[in-house]
């Protein structure tokens, strides 16, 4: 089923075209057009910049991310972790971030972790990434949770 919002908010975007043709009706959101219209100004705002980002939404942390964050997945985790539970992509570091998400869950309250070092599985072998580091903002709307995970290049020293 298509939806002119989903296909105008993924338009200009590569991994918006990949999302395009997920199959949204076999995740836990559901197809686009049924998608309430917090999720839909979320959804827009991650493909509107090339800011990393990183979204998930609902209790079992369904994925979406834009271009800029296709990167920090590499070549193992994408295109498959569109629609995905966070949980199950980020497997091997969600000890480190699971309690974050369990945090706003919980509480409500946003997070804000900068410079977490990660092991992370982004191409098939785990290492950790000097540059950018993730940091992790997670936050609560009306209705529903999501977080947000960006990644921004380290400030250098000055001389």
């Amino acid at each position: 089923m298509r939806s002119g919002w989903f296909e105008e908010a993924t338009a200009r975007s590569a991994v918006g075209h990949e999302a395009r043709t997920v199959a949204w009706e076999a995740t836990p959101l559901g197809p686009p057009s049924t998608w309430p219209e917090s999720l839909r100004h979320a959804v827009r705002l991650c493909f509107s910049t090339r800011f990393p980002v990183m979204m998930v939404w609902g209790p079992d942390l369904t994925l979406i991310y834009n271009d800029g964050y296709r990167d920090m997945l590499g070549t193992a985790k994408h295109p498959a972790a569109l629609g995905a539970s966070a949980r199950v992509v980020w497997a091997e570091i969600w000890d480190d971030i699971g309690p974050l998400f369990d945090t706003v869950l919980a509480t409500g309250k946003p997070t804000l972790n900068e410079d977490l070092y990660l092991l992370m599985n982004r191409s098939g072998t785990p290492r950790r990434p000097t540059s950018p580091s993730p940091t992790a903002r997670c936050w609560t709307t009306t209705g529903a949770s999501w977080a947000c995970w960006t990644s921004r290049p380290r400030p250098r020293a000055r001389s």
